[in-house]
């Protein structure tokens, strides 16, 4: 059985965050996906997410294409895949060539993982949303 994963913050859930997770589930037996924590989701993108992790993470558990859903509590990829044992990573297209791609690269290197990515749907984004929404700092807490 191959067991596809892909991990997102999936803040301003989009076309182009339905479209990784369909592709991804053609590729594969089982899809598993990972969101971000909200700790975790600052750590890796410079802001809190505008929709906090319990609703973020039930949002992605209802989409079809996803077999199962887990919370991403760390932003070493490699415990993830200690965790769930996936084949192949799924990543949108801005990832390949980037410092983020190629960190990703080297950390699966010895291990065996595919990296697979998907072309960037360019005129949907979570950066375009919050561009078009006027944001310009970090979102506030959930609380505030």
């Amino acid at each position: 059985m191959r067991v596809g994963f892909t991990s997102g913050v999936f803040d301003l859930f989009h076309v182009g965050h339905l479209n990784v997770l369909r592709r991804s589930r053609l590729d594969c037996d089982q899809l598993v996906v990972a969101v971000a924590e909200d700790d975790v989701a600052t750590q890796l993108t410079g802001r809190r997410p505008a929709v906090p992790f319990a609703e973020r993470l039930a949002v992605v558990r209802s989409m079809r294409p996803v077999d199962v859903a887990i919370g991403r509590m760390s932003t070493d990829v490699l415990d993830l895949w200690r965790q769930v044992r996936f084949d192949v990573y799924y990543k949108g297209g801005d990832w390949p060539g980037s410092p983020r791609g190629d960190a990703l690269e080297r950390a699966f290197a010895d291990l065996p993982v595919e990296i697979v990515y998907f072309p960037y749907t360019r005129h949907t984004s979570s950066a375009r949303l919050r561009e078009v929404l006027g944001e310009t700092g970090p979102a506030a807490p959930a609380d505030a």
